[in-house]
């Protein structure tokens, strides 16, 4: 039975490379604080988004994939087939200097393409109806949308391009293939209508995604780009040429900037016996697990970690300074679903004057999806929500991962740099939080005793009088790891 006055320990599984000379963690105190493309669960930092929205917004949503999509191509022209581009060359997020920059320099060749999209049937009826769309609207969906607007958008764009002398291409043939394609937009069209009966959302989906599919591909390769000049044999190109194929996915994916920095996370666990988590994160048990003394706050629980600050001095160019904050271990909550995240109202990363001039405003109206935030004291509110969102997307995983009973501490980045490398991403504990240390199954003989050393001249430099060690066993009849103590005698 737990002594309620014993502080509640964590468990944290490691590799022996990650604590010996691979990263030196145990030598230096560190823990690890991952990014989400690290983590073993496919869905980590994967977000329910709805874009539901009214009529400025989805007006505004369509703008921006056009911008998006014109600085793209622009710079898509100028590669030829010298530079080999990437998804890092696809934005989303742009001042108002870029966008005055561009304007006034492409010849109005972006505001021509702008209003000839936008009085597109197709587009009008798209923004018509999402503007008063009651059912959710999933990245999935708009994906489908996209992937056949995108085909029309290009194709105007070429026109534009061609009549301007900038592309050269047969004017008949580009002429001809928007043509096609506009005829096909009322089978389009019908296809949406669906989605108005549908009470069964997810079939119904399903349905019009095999219609856009089988439209997107029969008119794919009509586009100009994907005449011969651009072949697999030229790898460049056609590279370059599947960025601007895949655009609809890429830009969809990368609106996840506007709204969040992505979190990095350090795991921990409230039990140490599940055989599983000792063979995914301690190297097949060849690792150990760490146990720590959390901290705990009425019914919360923090573990003391590092901030390092820097201030300027006269004499010294920077003095760093040591602080150790009570960073919260949150439990992870397990679940069907992952959070819904309201896209238009979780714009967090843009300036609010873009926010106005780009999103949330359109001919002096304000939008009525956001109007509620646009004054002082719905802008508290809403930042009060937008941290809970972030918080809860952090710590909610599927219900699939439950047997790992995960606690997380979470740093989530201000600026895009703050954690960009894995060494900013290294930060101290107190090695008197460390209470003590389980060695897995198979760890080697070898390691255990190059870990014993560091605990040894660790525990003799912070005066530490007891280090729990333990063996993990195997027990055959509970089909879980059992632990054994290990005599740990501190006095060398």
């Amino acid at each position: 039975m737990t002594n309620l006055n014993e502080p509640k320990l964590f468990y944290r599984f490691r590799h022996m490379e990650a604590l010996l000379k691979g990263y030196n963690e145990l030598e230096n105190e560190y823990l690890y604080f991952s990014s989400t493309k690290e983590l073993n669960d496919p869905l980590e930092g994967y977000m329910d988004i709805d874009f539901k929205g009214d009529k400025i917004i989805w007006t505004n949503f369509f703008k921006n994939y056009i911008f998006s999509l014109f600085t793209f191509l622009r710079i898509f022209y100028l590669s030829g087939n010298s530079k080999e581009l990437t998804e890092d060359d696809i934005h989303v997020r742009f001042n108002s200097e870029i966008k005055d920059l561009c304007s006034s320099k492409d010849d109005g060749h972006y505001k021509i393409a702008c209003d000839e999209i936008l009085s597109n049937k197709l587009i009008k009826y798209i923004i018509e109806n999402y503007s008063i769309r009651e059912m959710p609207i999933t990245k999935n969906e708009l994906n489908f949308i996209l992937v056949n607007v995108h085909i029309y958008i290009l194709s105007g764009f070429n026109k534009i391009d061609v009549d301007k002398g900038i592309l050269n291409l047969d004017k008949n043939f580009v002429n001809e293939r928007l043509d096609f394609y506009l005829a096909g937009q009322d089978e389009i069209i019908k296809s949406l209508e669906k989605l108005k009966e549908a009470k069964d959302f997810g079939e119904k989906e399903r349905e019009i995604a095999i219609f856009m599919e089988m439209f997107f591909n029969n008119n794919a390769g009509n586009l100009p780009y994907s005449n011969n000049e651009f072949s697999r044999s030229d790898e460049i190109r056609y590279k370059n040429f599947s960025l601007l194929i895949n655009y609809p996915k890429i830009y969809l994916n990368k609106l996840d900037e506007i709204m969040y920095l992505k979190p990095y996370v350090a795991c921990f666990s409230d039990s140490y016996n599940d055989l599983s988590m000792w063979g995914y994160y301690a190297d097949s048990s060849k690792g150990a697990c760490l146990i720590f003394k959390s901290v705990q706050k009425g019914n919360d629980y923090y573990l003391p970690i590092e901030r390092t600050s820097s201030l300027n001095n006269d004499s010294i160019n920077v003095n760093e300074i040591e602080n150790f904050d009570d960073m919260q271990l949150k439990k992870v909550e397990y679940s069907k679903q992952m959070p819904t995240v309201p896209f238009f109202r979780s714009l967090g990363r843009e300036t609010m004057p873009n926010l106005k001039k780009y999103w949330y405003m359109l001919d002096d109206k304000i939008s009525k999806t956001v109007e509620d935030i646009l004054d002082e004291s719905g802008i508290k509110k809403w930042r009060e929500e937008y941290w809970e969102r972030i918080d809860e997307q952090i710590n909610t995983k599927q219900e699939n991962w439950a047997h790992e009973r995960e606690y997380r501490i979470s740093l989530v980045p201000l600026f895009d740099d703050t954690y960009d490398t894995k060494e900013k991403r290294r930060l101290r504990y107190k090695f008197d939080n460390l209470e003590g240390l389980i060695f897995g199954i198979n760890a080697s003989e070898e390691n255990k005793l190059n870990v014993k050393k560091i605990l040894l001249d660790k525990c003799k430099k912070h005066n530490r009088k007891e280090f729990k060690m333990y063996q993990a066993i195997y027990n055959n009849v509970t089909g879980k790891i059992d632990i054994i103590p290990i005599i740990f005698n501190l006095q060398g």
